[in-house]
């Protein structure tokens, strides 16, 4: 973003989640961690409806891991709850927030994708981060893999032209 990183204080305002979540429709927080993130599966996509999470003050960050098979790209949406502002951000197991794509001012609906990225068409596993900025609440999570776009595979090096020209 042209505005430029976020400082992460960590913190929001009023705590609605309940004491046990059911982030991504499985009981228990997704984790905030490579270790803890909830897994979404193998080139998941679960757009339109997406899977539903909650993030508050006492629960600032939920993660959750993506692994792709080569040929493949990962859109993903974040719909974050009216009144609030969280950020997206596709990481690597070490939560480096702009390492890959993010997205940060665009409430209520932020965007990231691998297809911009060295991710893009790679089999591997990363992982998407989803941060209170400020507010709390419910949010959606709506994930698409996709073909990558095909890059040529061929150089031109050298092109000859004919010596004589013909009518």
């Amino acid at each position: 973003d042209s505005i430029g990183p976020r400082i992460d204080t960590g913190t929001s305002g009023r705590a609605p989640c309940s004491a046990i979540q059911t982030d991504a429709g499985t009981t228990g927080d997704a984790g905030n961690t490579s270790s803890t993130a909830r897994s979404l599966g193998t080139d998941p996509t679960n757009g339109p409806s997406g899977v539903t999470g909650c993030v508050d003050a006492n629960d600032p960050e939920d993660m959750y891991s993506v692994t792709t098979t080569s040929g493949k790209d990962v859109d993903v949406e974040l719909v974050v709850p009216a009144g609030a502002d969280f950020d997206l951000y596709i990481v690597d197991s070490t939560k480096n927030r702009y390492a890959y794509d993010y997205s940060e001012y665009n409430d209520p609906l932020e965007k990231v994708s691998t297809g911009s990225t060295n991710l893009s068409g790679q089999a591997t596993t990363f992982y998407i981060l989803i941060n209170v900025w400020s507010g709390d609440g419910t949010y959606t999570l709506r994930v698409w893999t996709n073909n990558t776009v095909p890059k040529p595979d061929i150089t031109i090096s050298m092109v000859d032209v004919p010596v004589k020209a013909q009518a």
